[in-house]
Parts: C-alpha cells; sequence; structure tokens
C-alpha cells in the first residue's frame, strides 16, 4: 500500500510512514502540533529553550533534536541551528573571562564563573553563557567538559 502524507510518501507500513509524516510535520509551521517556530527566537537568530527556565539553548537537552533534525533542516534552519550552537563553541572557558558577553558582574551568579579552559556550557544565551548546570547549588557541580 502507498502512504501519500504531506511531508512524506512511500510503501511500506502507512502506520510507520504516518509517523514520520508527522515527525517531519514538527519541522514546519504548523498549527497541528508543536514545531520548530516555537524554538526560535529572532534576538539572536537562534534557537531557545524554556518559558520556565530562560531564554537560552540548553546543549545538553538538545541533542535528540539536533541529531534527529540537522538532516531535514531547510538552509534558514540550518543557520539558526548552527548559531545556536556557535553560542556554545565560541563561548567554552577559556579561564579568563566569565559567562557574561559584557564581562561585568551579574545578579544571576551563574553568569559569573570563569571556566577553565575548554569547559563547555550548560545554558547560552545572547548575554552569555552558563558554565554549570544552573538548577541548583551552582557551586557543588563540576565543570562541564563531554559534549
Amino acid at each position: 500500500m502507498f502512504f501519500r502524507g504531506k511531508y512524506c510518501g512511500g510503501e511500506g507500513s502507512e502506520q510507520f510512514l504516518r509517523h514520520i509524516d508527522d515527525s517531519l510535520s514538527m519541522l514546519c509551521p504548523t498549527a497541528e502540533r508543536p514545531n520548530i517556530t516555537m524554538l526560535y527566537h529572532p534576538d539572536g537568530d537562534s534557537f531557545k529553550e524554556g518559558f520556565i527556565w530562560g531564554s537560552g539553548f540548553w546543549i545538553q537537552n538538545s541533542y535528540g533534536f539536533v541529531t534527529g533534525a540537522a538532516p531535514f533542516l531547510s538552509k534558514p534552519w540550518a543557520k539558526v541551528l548552527q548559531n545556536s550552537l556557535d553560542l556554545h563553541w565560541d563561548n567554552m572557558g577559556d579561564g579568563k573571562r566569565i559567562g557574561m558577553h559584557n564581562q561585568l558582574p551579574s545578579e544571576t551568579h551563574c553568569y559569573n564563573l570563569r571556566a577553565p579552559d575548554g569547559s563547555l556550557g550548560d545554558c547560552a544565551d545572547g548575554q552569555g553563557i552558563v558554565y554549570k548546570q544552573g538548577d541548583g547549588n551552582v557551586d557543588e557541580y563540576d565543570w562541564f567538559y563531554e559534549a
């Protein structure tokens, strides 16, 4: 049996192909389900996650999305993804700078940390990078090196 969905088509299990079609729909603006436009942050031309815990791109929460979506993103969305990842790679710890881009102390302790050389971040946005997981006692957490 041939399945023809909105985003994919082919022969095989209709249920399986429908799941693929539903998954691909999340990479396009649609009122039917959550989609990629809900993560877009126009100020930084990047993605953001979490209306409760900030406006940054949480790289460790994004592995599934990045590896699953990257091959299917249109050029504009691929650029937005690259901008989001660059927030982390361009701000790796160097042992000198603090997390805030303007290098001024912040009311948010997480942004005041000076990470060792090579340390990655937990969350990054246009203001800075959080070098340690920011959802608890930051001083007790270790630096983040694996990605």
